[in-house]
């Protein structure tokens, strides 16, 4: 029978997701930028509606079929039939022993998406959840939390539009969950308070649609340093409250290096009371002393209050002093080796390429270097007027800075084979190379990544330095580089934020703060 009403000309996925169609053809544009396979337009279709014999009329449209409402005192339904495969590995089985879409999601999120607390090292990305998870119950914010962000990751990984809307119920209703229980004065002070908060900000990095959806991680994680601040020695007495501060102390120390903002008191004050418990010595940590010294000059320097050229010049060069020799000055089992690449290889930029025992190793050297790019870019702006120094001066140290922004992209760029797990490639095009003909095979020996920190989590980390090296680039193949590797670190992992990073380098914009 006909159907009544208006209706969406967008593709199914669109629809579903709940975002603007394009209608482009043969793909839209948001499926092709995700990688998902578009379904086209089924508008005639769905001009008419289906009547079955003894039920209720619905549409054909699975997104537009009613759905029960979740009470407000209850955690929303998931209401998601088990994919195809889930199926097949069902069949036959007692109904108490197949697991739910959701523990298939948390499982897969858990093992891929954040790092394993297994090595003893304290660095900071969730290692902390599955003690929390099992301290906590069910229908609480952590466990909410933990389903709409492995929904979501679930979804983008395996292409499963349903999974987003679901992913979004239980976000939408988290929100209002948090709402609440920051109204208690003992459910507010929680760990799996400020973990949920944290959960959310990744949500929403996994879900961006585009550069204003940065302003919601950023909130999301200044309310956990505002959580934080309630009780600040009581987080710092267990191992998984320290994991909790460091995660929340380098986001925030990120936001506030990208958006050249001041790093808020209460996160210094609560940095002093961390000191006492952790390892002030490793690099990892000293990398983090320096960053709030290159925020606090960036925010100088935006705000005038630092105005004269050669000042703003020699005091980056002073900070960046610091950032070299913590470079130089890594510990030997911080050393990454770095090996030949064919020439004109598909998996590399460079004629080499680095490889690193860790990545969250690979992930500490690309922040440093990332430093020495907001410095260095700085500088360059100083000189774009007049000269500043006498003529021999001023040619060394302009001439100085462009080498750095060059060797830092392409340093950076070094590190994206490991990130995307194309190593034995790299080799393997190495070895079948006949002007190679002396090829190292102990190569392949170091190609060992530690277990601890699966290739998708430290992916998290690599975003952001491989947009400042694509901003920072003079080389337009690099930058065209950076931005195909960049899409295709979004369309494997599944983090949207790639793809949005990506759009932004292609248009040439810079970020919007």
């Amino acid at each position: 029978m006909p159907r009544h009403g208006r209706l969406s000309k967008g593709c199914q996925i669109c629809r579903k997701r709940k975002i603007k169609c394009d209608q482009a053809r043969p793909s839209c544009s948001q499926c092709r930028r995700s990688g998902w396979k578009c379904p086209q337009y089924d508008l005639v279709d769905r001009m008419f509606q289906r009547e079955d014999v003894g039920k209720t009329v619905q549409s054909t449209d699975e997104f537009d079929r009613p759905r029960p409402r979740s009470t407000s005192g209850s955690a929303p339904n998931a209401i998601i039939a088990a994919n195809e495969t889930q199926h097949c590995l069902s069949r036959g089985l007692p109904k108490e022993v197949i697991p739910s879409i959701n523990d298939l999601a948390i499982n897969f999120f858990l093992s891929t998406h954040v790092f394993h607390d297994t090595d003893g090292a304290l660095r900071g990305y969730y290692e902390y959840l599955p003690v929390l998870r099992d301290q906590t119950k069910s229908h609480n914010p952590l466990s909410e939390s933990l389903n709409a962000v492995a929904l979501a990751a679930y979804a983008y990984t395996f292409r499963q539009p349903d999974l987003l809307v679901a992913a979004k119920r239980y976000y939408s209703y988290v929100l209002r969950h948090i709402s609440a229980a920051l109204l208690s004065p003992i459910d507010a002070i929680r760990d799996t308070m400020i973990a949920s908060i944290l959960l959310l900000s990744t949500y929403e990095t996994l879900c961006m649609e585009d550069m204003s959806w940065l302003s919601h991680c950023i909130a999301h994680i200044k309310g956990a340093m505002l959580v934080t601040n309630i009780r600040p020695h009581h987080i710092m007495t267990t191992r998984h409250g320290l994991q909790l501060f460091l995660h929340m102390y380098r986001c925030l120390i990120m936001n506030c290096l990208l958006r050249s903002t001041r790093v808020p008191v209460e996160l210094i004050n609560l940095r002093s009371c961390a000191s006492n418990n952790l390892d002030t010595n490793d690099p990892a940590w000293k990398l983090l002393d320096i960053c709030v010294k290159v925020a606090q000059f960036r925010a100088d320097v935006k705000e005038c209050i630092i105005r004269e050229d050669k000042r703003i010049v020699n005091k980056a060069l002073e900070i960046d002093r610091g950032l070299a020799a913590l470079a130089d000055g890594m510990p030997p089992r911080w050393e990454f080796q770095i090996i030949p690449v064919k020439q004109n290889s598909k998996f590399a930029c460079e004629p080499h390429c680095h490889v690193y025992s860790d990545l969250w190793m690979a992930a500490i050297w690309n922040n440093i270097r990332t430093c020495r790019l907001l410095l260095y870019r700085e500088v360059c702006a100083q000189f774009k007027d007049r000269p500043i120094y006498e003529k021999a001066t001023n040619d060394f140290i302009h001439q100085h800075a462009n080498h750095i922004l060059e060797h830092m992209a392409s340093e950076i760029c070094a590190t994206v084979p490991q990130y995307c797990g194309q190593l034995p490639e790299v080799i393997a095009e190495l070895k079948k190379d006949e002007r190679n003909g002396a090829f190292n095979s102990s190569y392949m020996a170091n190609i060992a990544v530690s277990g601890s920190v699966p290739t998708t989590a430290g992916v998290y980390f690599l975003f952001w330095p491989l947009y400042n090296a694509g901003q920072a680039t003079k080389s337009d193949i690099q930058k065209k580089w950076i931005i195909d590797r960049s899409r295709h670190l979004g369309r494997t992992t599944g983090i949207q934020q790639a793809l949005v990073l990506a759009d932004v380098l292609e248009r040439g914009e810079e970020l919007p703060f």
